[in-house]
């Protein structure tokens, strides 16, 4: 009975080598820190918007009174007010400039542009006027997203031994 079992085990233990390719703990060990550093980039990169004070005057008024929120949304609406002291700090500063925004400030603009609906032409002149910048740079911002994800597959895959697809 011991002789079977054993066959039964090397058996098993020949599938499992077989179907495992062997990690390669220097490659995820260099993908890891690509993946962080690339990160950590992507975390204090700030992305160009063109904005110019009247621009800026639209999108302030934006969030001070039409962004639509609901619950714990209000503290986006919070954070990109608060953040247009420095935007306006730019433009004083470099005029003919645009304004440099994170990834966050990006991403949380244009999702609360997308929230809006509007009546009539004025309105939706002033809407593109602030959706144009935010969208360009989104473009921008979702090309580094996008790179950064094919970083973590990759490094997931190294990891468990697979490579990435």
């Amino acid at each position: 009975m011991s002789e079977i079992t054993g066959q039964i085990e090397d058996h098993n233990t020949d599938q499992i080598s077989e179907a495992a390719p062997l990690i390669n703990p220097t490659d995820t060990q260099k993908l890891r820190d690509a993946y962080v550093e690339a990160r950590e980039n992507f975390l204090a990169k700030k992305y160009e918007v063109a904005m110019d004070r009247l621009v800026l005057d639209k999108f302030e008024l934006f969030f001070k009174s039409t962004a639509a929120f609901k619950g714990r949304e209000a503290t986006g609406v919070i954070e990109i007010s608060n953040r247009i002291a420095d935007f306006r700090t730019q433009l004083r500063d470099n005029s003919d400039k645009p304004i440099k925004m994170s990834a966050i400030e990006i991403e949380a603009s244009h999702y609360f542009l997308n929230k809006y609906e509007g009546t009539g032409l004025s309105k939706a002149k002033d809407y593109l006027a602030l959706l144009i910048p935010i969208e360009s740079a989104m473009g921008e911002v979702s090309k580094d997203n996008k790179m950064l994800k094919e970083l973590q597959s990759q490094l997931n895959a190294s990891e468990q031994g697979l490579e990435a697809v």
